[in-house]
């Protein structure tokens, strides 16, 4: 997935794409939020809070970010002409140009004012893509009738799960509201398994 540019090389149908849904992120984001890392590392320190490199949807900014982060942490700066070396070392990155692509990074940011909020669109997107992972697993669990596990028990590793990505909601700009997520998906889970004839949990009161 080295090339990221615009995708001129798919068909020239897109028809036949018009159907797919791909996975929630926004490259542009990503692209900017690195930009003004590039230009001043000030931007990072305002996202290393929440923000880590698997957040990125796109695996060179995983890699171009982890790299940032290293050199920073250790008190170097960590610019284009600095990370020059990790398209020479990792030959997933060898076709971007040789870290002509770092440059372009640099170039086209205009401020840091904004990395905070893109760090926060960025982290945002990836805990949706781990919403509809979660949602994925479980479905699939529960049509494998091969699955010991009672559909109570799938329920509750289920909640487990949401709660655990909801713990991850919590970020610097604010909390974001994954427990409504978590309350709305565990009601709709319950009531699915009340239609079966069953109801997990015990009541109160």
């Amino acid at each position: 997935m080295a090339n990221i540019q615009s995708l001129p090389y798919l068909a020239e149908d897109q028809s036949v794409f018009d159907s797919l849904r791909t996975q929630p992120h926004n490259i542009e984001a990503e692209q900017a939020l690195l930009g003004a890392m590039l230009i001043n590392n000030e931007a990072y320190h305002r996202v290393s809070d929440f923000l880590k490199a698997e957040h990125f949807f796109e695996p060179v900014h995983q890699r171009i970010y982890e790299a940032c982060k290293l050199r920073i942490d250790r008190g170097q700066l960590a610019d284009a002409k600095a990370l020059f070396h990790l398209f020479d070392a990792d030959e997933a990155l060898a076709d971007l140009d040789k870290g002509q692509y770092l440059a372009r990074l640099a170039r086209a940011a205009e401020t840091i004012i904004n990395a905070a909020d893109y760090g926060r669109v960025i982290h945002d997107l990836a805990l949706k893509r781990g919403i509809i992972e979660l949602g994925e697993e479980a479905v699939n669990r529960a049509y494998d009738t091969g699955v010991p596990e009672s559909a109570s028990e799938q329920i509750e590793k289920v909640e487990q799960s949401l709660f655990n990505l909801a713990q991850q909601g919590e970020t610097k700009g604010g909390f974001q509201k994954f427990f409504d997520v978590l309350a709305s998906t565990v009601d709709m889970i319950q009531a699915a398994h009340r239609k079966s004839g069953k109801i997990t949990g015990v009541p109160s009161g």
